[in-house]
């Protein structure tokens, strides 16, 4: 029975000892998105590439990527991934344009590798040449923000206020998005595009020539919709001044806008 009752005993030291550091963990990770992932995955771990970022402003990723980005005063990057994703993952920056490839000799450009984990003041362009989900993290407050889209993209943007947007999509992208205050806003969609679009501004532009299906939510003064490829268009919300052009095998449905 007493070494019944020094086994309970010590079981529960250790035990207790285990739940500490656990918390102490877990509140570290709510303070730290990195830590938080990294948590999730015992075979992953966290790295800090060696690259000047000093002027980061620019993305052009070549491989398959997921980057967890949010604003802020000063540039950084952690990368979560595993040691041998790490390793077969090149990252430089020149110029102020960060690139992710895959090395020589690898053959993952469109599986999704490593996790990145971006701050930056400014984010102005992105291009998107092998396989792209961009989560923004928190509230996004840019003056301007570009994007490439020449191989497959999944944008999540749930709140972003940015004066001048531009995209041009001749991949694939399945987009959530919402824009506020935005004085210019252009979509161009020559390839594959789905999703969702909340845009409150001054002027916007959509463009679809190639196969698409998606929902456009405006409160706007001027809106200027193209929609000649093999695509489906639903527009809803307020606009005071709205162009339609759609020809060819196309759907507009306007049944929601301005009602």
């Amino acid at each position: 029975m007493k070494k019944t009752l020094t086994l309970l005993a010590t079981l529960c030291l250790v035990t207790g000892a285990q739940a500490c550091r656990n918390a102490t963990a877990s509140q570290a990770a709510l303070t730290n998105p990195a830590t938080t992932a990294a948590a999730s995955a015992s075979d992953d771990t966290i790295h800090r590439p060696d690259v000047d970022i000093s002027d980061l402003h620019a993305l052009n990723v070549e491989s398959g990527a997921t980057i967890i980005y949010r604003t802020g005063p000063k540039p950084r990057i952690v990368v979560h991934a595993s040691e041998e994703e790490y390793q077969q993952t090149d990252i430089s920056c020149e110029g102020g344009v960060l690139t992710i490839r895959e090395k020589p000799g690898n053959s993952r450009q469109y599986i999704p590798g490593c996790t990145y984990y971006i701050t930056t003041p400014a984010l102005s362009h992105i291009d998107v040449k092998g396989h792209l989900k961009f989560v923004a993290s928190e509230r996004v407050a840019l003056p301007e923000m570009t994007w490439d889209v020449k191989g497959a993209l999944s944008l999540d943007m749930d709140e972003a206020e940015i004066k001048d947007f531009k995209m041009d999509i001749s991949g694939a992208a399945s987009l959530d998005l919402n824009l506020s205050e935005t004085e210019l806003c252009e979509i161009d969609v020559k390839g594959a595009g789905s999703g969702y679009i909340d845009l409150s501004g001054s002027e916007c532009a959509v463009r679809m020539w190639g196969a698409s299906s998606m929902t456009l939510n405006v409160d706007c003064r001027t809106l200027n919709v193209v929609n000649r490829g093999a695509g489906t268009l639903r527009i809803t919300g307020l606009a005071d001044s709205v162009n339609l052009d759609g020809s060819g095998v196309t759907t507009i449905d306007v049944t929601g806008l301005n009602r």
